[in-house]
């Protein structure tokens, strides 16, 4: 998925490739379909986010930012719970 901010496809005959872009704390992927009557359409789906982060970021940087705050939360509220999820690449440092 591209996510370059626009409202288009990014590169040069990718008219049938998925796009997206970013709105506040979601992200709006468009994906380019057939229906059965072979029209072309668009079909728009949103993901809603607490927390995106770069590439560029360690482990460090995600857990001061994402996990760190819920285990503060933790320790002064006894009997509370949180869960982390995290999700992607294997081998990629989750």
């Amino acid at each position: 998925v591209s996510t370059g901010g626009g409202d288009t496809p990014k590169e040069e005959g990718s008219s049938e490739q998925v796009w997206g872009r970013w709105c506040g704390g979601q992200i709006i992927v468009h994906e380019p379909r057939r229906r059965v009557d072979l029209s072309k359409c668009i079909d728009n789906y949103s993901f809603d986010f607490d927390l995106v982060f770069p590439e560029e970021c360690d482990n460090h940087d995600v857990y001061q930012q994402a996990v760190e705050p819920l285990m503060t939360k933790m320790a002064q509220n006894k009997g509370t719970s949180a869960t982390v999820f995290a999700y992607g690449q294997t081998g990629s440092g989750k």
